[in-house]
């Protein structure tokens, strides 16, 4: 039975690791190709597309409403506040949906923080360098 249990630890630790390798090996190569810039000089990368951000705030956003209801409950509900809470029953969501709440706003400040980066360092459209080459 403890060799089994040892088994089924240890695959499941290979097959998370190699999720997470393969989630972030996917996000380098996205980035690396999709936002590389025209121009063929590196390191000068485009910024994130508007329609992408709009894409991640809105879905930031609409997380956030679907959730907020937990976070609500677990600041002025009759329980006491807890993000450590191993009870995400049915029955008492609130953990889980302050979570979920608290992710969603994390990833709406990285969908800020992007489009923040993209004015800061945008190249004027007269700028040198900001010419499309015509093929």
């Amino acid at each position: 039975v403890v060799v089994v249990v040892v088994v089924v630890v240890v695959v499941v630790v290979v097959v998370v690791v190699f999720a997470f390798a393969f989630a972030f090996a996917f996000a380098f190569f996205f980035f690396f190709f999709f936002f590389q810039s025209r121009h063929g000089r590196t390191p000068n990368y485009k910024s994130t597309p508007g329609w992408l951000l709009l894409i991640g705030a809105l879905a930031s956003l609409t997380e956030m409403g679907r959730t907020g209801w937990g976070v609500w409950e677990n600041l002025f509900g009759d329980q006491e506040f807890t993000m450590m809470g191993a009870n995400m029953s049915a029955t008492d969501p609130r953990v889980e949906l302050s979570r979920e709440f608290f992710g969603s706003l994390i990833a709406l400040a990285g969908v800020v923080l992007l489009w923040w980066e993209g004015q800061k360092y945008a190249l004027p459209a007269d700028s040198p360098g900001n010419e499309v080459k015509e093929s």
